[in-house]
């Protein structure tokens, strides 16, 4: 009874904190929210609008840099630019009854792939572990979630969808005991295909999640004993993998790496304090410089 209080008043605290939030959000005008580009520095990203006293991981943006959906908590917000400037974080239409994450919206626009637990069937009770799940652009509004199937989704917990241009689809796969693994599928007469494992960048003893993959399949980000980029060679196969937690910063947790449509910022979780927060803090979002790394890698 005493847990089930706290986690009510944590949920009203977090209400509270984001009608807040959205009451006092400025004007904000601009591709990523009007903010400042950053440089090789990783800097919070949107403080007190994206970035939040939440939890916040796993950020997405539309093409024209106009449109992003992030997850807080276990819901998938969004938040658009209209007539000028930019709208309060609200709860997209398809998130909010079940626990949802890891939106990804592919770069044409039409789709948004998404985890949830929500049952398949509606009648159902939802589910104990995670599938991945899309919804269609209608018009300025969005379709009914569909399930994208039994031969991606098993009793497992996948994650993390990423989708290049060609409709390949990544993805890792947690069973709850054993390390994360990357598997791919690929998109052929309107369907997906049985997943293979990516073995060339899979580990025996390490774990490999949180892929993005670039929209050309020209490199690929996950975690892999922190942020790790790997780049395809002359026949599409994978290199070995660089770490980028020396850029980064190697004495924080970074999670959820994405790279915006232009290929200009990486974006990513971090556990990391700041100076509201001189221990610890949940998860927030980060951005720096893609374009920044990319130059460090060559040198």
């Amino acid at each position: 009874m005493k847990k089930l209080s706290s986690i009510i008043g944590i949920l009203l605290v977090t209400l509270i904190c984001i009608h807040a939030q959205n009451k006092k959000l400025p004007k904000l005008t601009g591709p990523y929210l009007g903010q400042k580009p950053p440089g090789i520095a990783p800097e919070i990203f949107a403080p007190g609008i994206i970035s939040s006293e939440g939890v916040e991981l796993c950020i997405s943006f539309s093409a024209d840099g106009r449109e992003c959906y992030f997850q807080r908590g276990r819901k998938i917000l969004v938040t658009q630019e209209r007539n000028g400037s930019w709208t309060p974080p609200e709860v997209a239409s398809f998130s909010g009854i079940y626990p949802d994450g890891d939106p990804f919206l592919t770069i044409d626009g039409k789709k948004l792939f998404f985890t949830s637990e929500r049952p398949i069937q509606k009648e159902d009770d939802p589910k104990k572990d995670t599938d991945i799940w899309y919804v269609k652009r209608e018009g300025q509004e969005w379709s009914e979630p569909v399930y994208l199937g039994n031969k991606v989704n098993t009793t497992n917990n996948e994650r993390t969808p990423t989708i290049a241009l060609d409709g390949t689809l990544y993805f890792h796969v947690f069973d709850g005991k054993n390390p994360c693994d990357l598997f791919y599928s690929n998109f052929e007469n309107e369907k997906y295909s049985s997943p293979k494992p990516v073995i060339v960048l899979n580990t025996a003893s390490g774990s490999e999640a949180d892929a993005y993959i670039s929209s050309q399949k020209e490199f690929i980000l996950f975690l892999q004993d922190g942020i790790s980029i790997s780049f395809a060679d002359e026949n599409g196969d994978w290199k070995i993998p660089i770490r980028l937690k020396d850029i980064i910063g190697s004495q924080y947790e970074n999670t959820w790496p994405r790279v915006s449509p232009d290929e200009k910022y990486l974006f990513f979780s971090s556990f990391r304090p700041d100076p509201d927060h001189p221990n610890t803090r949940p998860p927030s979002i980060y951005w720096l410089s893609f374009e920044a790394i990319l130059t460090e890698i060559n040198q």
